[in-house]
């Protein structure tokens, strides 16, 4: 599992605030997660169905906390696409993402309509695994 934590700042905050490593790590962790979704999401998209546990894999890999981030991140920088869900837009609101230009390098190019169904399959996986208290809950 990725542990890097996840910074929330800027870039120009975190040289203000003498964290530019944590933000630069942080940042790289967010991109790996970005293409693990993408490659999960073409290995696992048949071209009619989301094979089931998609997001499984990248929940594990690089926890609910940073995969909740990087969709977050996501969805509001498409929240102009009708294809995603209204309670996935409005779940992904509930994330403060700092506006920072450097994020669009995290935000996930897959179809909208089948990152739609990642992000369902995502949350409902993050509350099987609460109700397992297999972890912490992450505000599903």
């Amino acid at each position: 599992m990725n542990e890097t934590p996840l910074y929330t700042g800027t870039r120009e905050q975190a040289r203000k605030d003498g964290l530019v490593k944590l933000w630069r790590d942080s940042f790289k962790a967010n991109v790996e997660c970005k293409i693990a979704i993408e490659s999960a999401i073409r290995r696992s998209f048949d071209g009619m169905h989301l094979a089931h546990g998609c997001a499984s894999g990248i929940l594990d890999e690089f926890g609910a906390e940073r995969v909740k981030y990087v969709l977050s991140a996501t969805l509001q920088d498409k929240d102009y696409d009708g294809r995603f869900s209204h309670s996935n837009k409005a779940w992904g609101k509930q994330t403060e993402i700092a506006c920072d230009s450097a994020n669009y390098e995290f935000v996930v190019n897959s179809h909208p309509a089948v990152l739609d169904g990642f992000i369902d399959q995502f949350r409902q996986e993050c509350q099987r695994r609460e109700m397992d208290h297999s972890f912490a809950p992450v505000m599903m």
